[in-house]
């Protein structure tokens, strides 16, 4: 018997996001590709969507101060109103959009479905990485993913080809060397990028560029389509 997969899909639509439509329709695209797989080959699996950067706040941490996160659909298996939903969406985004308190309710998400042991766990961050995050707690983020056994694979919206840095003292230290060159919004999507890259690489996760990611999923689609027997 195949084991159970259960996926979050955390989707930044806050203002740097959908500022620019390529960047959405990019994001979106991703994630449609990503929804259409699962009911086509893997319809037992589960799937949650979580928007962050929205003007409104619905989740289960909301009264511990994670706003402008709103889970749309809990873990449950995808169907055809959950793409409908994508493909129909309208943003309506905050000036605000943090990664590190949506990974929080994401990873509560899932440690509150109480999960059979065996499933395998993911979750996919799609974001821009364009606004100020806190990182005061990182550390404890990341146990938590290990603690879970949860994978992270983020799709990065406008990512830059760097090298990862080995450590969050050398992702600060980076900062310190290049901000003083470097535009305000350029040092934010700096920083937040090597985060990102720090905290898939500590979870033993994957940053892919959008393009690419959407190039993958269309190949693998594709390729399995044609393999169904006929």
């Amino acid at each position: 018997m195949a084991t159970k997969e259960a996926i979050v899909i955390l989707l930044d639509v806050g203002a740097s996001m959908t500022r620019r439509q390529d960047s959405i329709e990019w994001a979106i695209k991703a994630m449609t590709l990503l929804i259409q797989q699962k009911i086509l080959f893997k319809p037992k699996d589960d799937v949650s969507l979580i928007l962050f950067g929205t003007k409104e706040t619905k989740n289960q941490l909301e009264d511990k101060g994670y706003t402008n996160i709103c889970v749309v659909r809990d873990l449950e298996q995808p169907d055809i109103e959950l793409l409908r939903y994508l493909q129909q969406f309208t943003p309506d985004p905050s000036e605000q959009s943090d990664y590190i308190d949506a990974l929080v309710v994401s990873l509560d998400l899932i440690l509150q479905k109480r999960l059979p042991a065996k499933s395998q766990k993911r979750v996919f961050l799609v974001t821009d990485a364009a606004s100020h995050v806190e990182t005061d707690n990182l550390d404890k983020l990341i146990e938590k993913f290990v603690q879970l056994g949860v994978k992270l694979n983020v799709i990065g919206v406008g990512f830059s080809d760097q090298d990862e840095p080995t450590s969050l003292s050398e992702i600060k230290q980076e900062i310190s060397d290049d901000s003083d060159n470097s535009s305000p919004e350029k040092v934010t999507c700096e920083r937040n990028q090597k985060i990102i890259r720090y905290i898939a690489e500590s979870v033993h996760g994957a940053v892919v560029p959008v393009t690419q990611a959407i190039e993958m999923m269309s190949y693998f689609r594709s390729k399995s389509v044609s393999q169904r027997p006929t």
